[in-house]
């Protein structure tokens, strides 16, 4: 069950998950998964517009949850034991199917991404179109900032 970091429970509660503010109708949230669950972090759209910004890590998220729910992870990759959802960080909808072309090859995301010197990887959101940033952490894709 997630909690905040003070300890409150965040199940069914109408505060976002990283600064306690009231959600005020939000629907934007992280989801990832464990082997044994499933996590949904509800977030306000003022950390939303963080994450749009690049200014709140999804990494961050996770070490925060981690750490509300007593697994605390001193060294090591917080993303070793979990999957995070690929989300459009401007409208909360799926990016699209990731699918694999062969055993041991990396992912390819939709036909219209393309890959940035840097090594990241930019998608439109098929649904409102803004162009996620997806970058490599703890060997999946996640969505890091609008562009």
């Amino acid at each position: 069950m997630p909690n905040s970091p003070g300890g409150i429970s965040l199940v069914e509660a109408a505060v976002c998950f990283h600064c306690q503010q009231a959600l005020a109708g939000s629907t934007f949230q992280v989801s990832f998964h464990t082997a044994t669950e499933d996590i949904t972090l509800p977030l306000c759209v003022s950390c939303q517009s963080l994450r749009q910004e690049g200014q709140l890590p999804v990494e961050l998220l996770v070490q925060q949850w981690l750490y509300s729910s007593g697994q605390r992870q001193d060294t090591g990759d917080p993303f070793r034991n979990l999957f995070v959802s690929l989300a459009c960080l401007g409208c909360g909808s799926p990016l699209g199917a990731l699918s694999t072309v062969a055993a041991g090859v990396a992912p390819l995301v939709l036909a219209e991404s393309r890959r940035l010197p840097d090594g990241s990887t930019v998608v439109p959101c098929p649904r409102c179109r803004r162009t996620n940033v997806l970058q490599s952490q703890g060997g999946q894709l996640v969505a890091v900032r609008l562009w």
